[in-house]
Order: structure tokens, then sequence, then C-alpha cells
């Protein structure tokens, strides 16, 4: 739980930054490798609750959210179909799902 409060100071610095005011902060502790998680869980429920289009969620780093491309997709479209749009501090979502997918491809081709 310590680890995470430096995460969650710089989402709500970056939401701060951009004139949002934060109602609502959901974490997990456990692997951004699985999917199903309570954190993620809630979050797409009060997304959907709120019913505000284009909701901003913000995200200390893309690895905090998922740790495999299939799954930031699954996630993204999951926040995108709930009312939110994803916010990352210090990065593009687009560019670093890029970066992501050179990494996978340079890593499936030396295996």
């Amino acid at each position: 739980e310590e680890a995470l409060e430096p995460q969650r100071a710089r989402c709500i610095a970056r939401a701060t930054a951009k004139g949002y005011t934060v109602v609502e902060i959901f974490s997990d502790v456990c692997s951004g490798l699985q999917v199903e998680r309570p954190g993620v869980n809630a979050m797409l429920e009060f997304l959907k609750r709120n019913g505000q289009s284009g909701l901003p969620v913000f995200v200390d780093d893309i690895s905090r959210l998922a740790r495999s491309i299939p799954a930031m997709i699954e996630l993204s479209a999951s926040i995108q179909e709930a009312g939110g749009s994803l916010d990352m501090p210090g990065m593009e979502l687009e560019s670093e799902l890029m970066a992501y997918s050179g990494s996978l491809a340079l890593e499936q081709r030396e295996t």
C-alpha cells in the first residue's frame, strides 16, 4: 500500500494540472497480468454509473494497468465502453503501446 502512494500523488498532480478534481481513486495490489481485478472492476462500474463520456482515468504507468498488449487493449476498450478515457502522466498511450509492441516483437524474434 505504501508503494502505491507515489503513484497516486503523480496521478493527482497530473489531474490537477489539467484542471480536473479527483473524485475517486481505485487501486489494486495484484498483478497487472490479470484483467479481472477488484480495483479495475470498481473503476469500470464507477464510470458506468456516472455516465459521462470521456471521464478521464489517470494511470501512473502503462504497466500499472496491464502487463501485456492483449490485456491493455481489452482494458482500454472496457474503459472507453464504460465512458472513460485513459490519461497517463509523462507519456502518450499510443507511443507507449508502440514501444510495447516493438519490444514484444523483438522478444518473439529472439526466441
